[in-house]
């Protein structure tokens, strides 16, 4: 019996990591989309990619987000989409350089951009391109989409960084507002088993949940939602930006809101009360909030991951009268 116990303190921690992991992704998201992080990063990388000249004075990269079909992808004039699909990429490149005029090839086209293919890094770019494809313009068309997803493997990475960066912050202060004590709750959870079947209860809810969405997103042929992946790209073609950033901010409070019945349910009051009396509770308290926070911080599709696991593992070493009586 002492060995199902501590497998259903455990469900409780990792499931009270879930929920907060959730409230923190959804903050998350909402503070990218306020700071419009992912339009950010794609134009930071496009113009590392795009780096150069396509007249004497105005950067490629200005000339490629003032083209039309770039621009029918924004919001606004200066708007940025946060998201452009390869092909387009390769065919606003390629009509960027064949539209200045006279050129009657690829190469031509390439040989009449500014500078040299030392001193314009496009042109040089662009150049090596030709000479792999020739005059084939789709073949052409294909090798700078190609170039363009691996450019922006690279900036999937570091957008990667950033929200690994925001999550830290934001499990930070989820965990010192609502004093998140691992040890504490381990505790608590340990000495009440009301609350213990209570978040058995709230795991298998939030993976019932879980299992549905990837089952309609499978259905759909579309990608899980975005609480499972904090990377995920989208486009801001016919989206409002306040009002998204709205959706998104409304979505975080619900979160929070949801984690908060979820273990006030459960009969556990998160917050502070007093101030841990001495050095050891003090060490213990710091140890308890620091490991909430790196906890919290990895995400809810990690700690959906680790539920479902070890759910199947408590399954396997329900006794027969307990089985009987869920």
């Amino acid at each position: 019996m002492f060995g199902i116990e501590s497998l259903e303190v455990m469900i409780g921690v990792i499931t009270i990591y879930l929920i907060f992991a959730l409230a923190c992704t959804a903050i998350v998201e909402a503070i990218s989309t306020w700071l419009s992080v992912r339009s950010s990063n794609l134009e930071s990388a496009l113009d590392e990619f795009l780096h150069g000249s396509v007249d004497e004075g105005k950067s490629f990269t200005d000339a490629f987000f003032a083209h039309p079909i770039v621009q029918s992808l924004s919001e606004g004039d200066d708007g940025r989409p946060s998201y452009i699909d390869p092909e387009i990429v390769g065919l606003v490149v390629a009509n960027l350089i064949m539209a200045k005029g006279s050129a009657s090839s690829i190469k031509q086209a390439i040989d009449d951009l500014p500078g040299t293919i030392r001193d314009n890094r496009i042109k040089g770019l662009l150049d090596a391109l030709q000479s792999e494809a020739g005059e084939d313009r789709a073949a052409f068309r294909k090798l700078i989409a190609y170039h363009y997803d691996a450019a922006m493997d690279r900036a999937s990475g570091w957008y990667k960084k950033k929200a690994q960066t925001y999550s830290l912050i934001v499990s930070t202060m989820l965990v010192l507002f609502a004093n998140i004590d691992t040890i504490q709750l381990a505790n608590s959870l340990s000495a009440n088993p009301e609350a213990r079947a209570k978040m058995i209860e709230i795991s298998q809810r939030e993976l019932d949940a879980a299992k549905e969405a990837e089952a309609r997103a499978t259905q759909e042929n579309k990608s899980p939602p975005p609480a499972a992946d904090t990377a995920a790209e989208e486009t801001d073609a016919g989206i409002d930006p306040l009002r998204e950033s709205k959706d998104r901010s409304e979505n975080a409070a619900k979160a929070l809101a949801r984690a908060n019945a979820d273990l006030s349910s459960a009969g556990i009051q998160l917050g502070w009360t007093a101030p841990p009396a001495g050095i050891g509770d003090w060490a213990s308290k710091f140890l308890g909030l620091l490991v909430s926070i790196l906890a919290i911080s990895l995400g809810a599709p990690f700690w959906f991951d680790i539920l479902s696991r070890v759910m199947q593992v408590r399954a396997a070493g329900v006794s027969p009268r307990e089985k009987s009586t869920q």
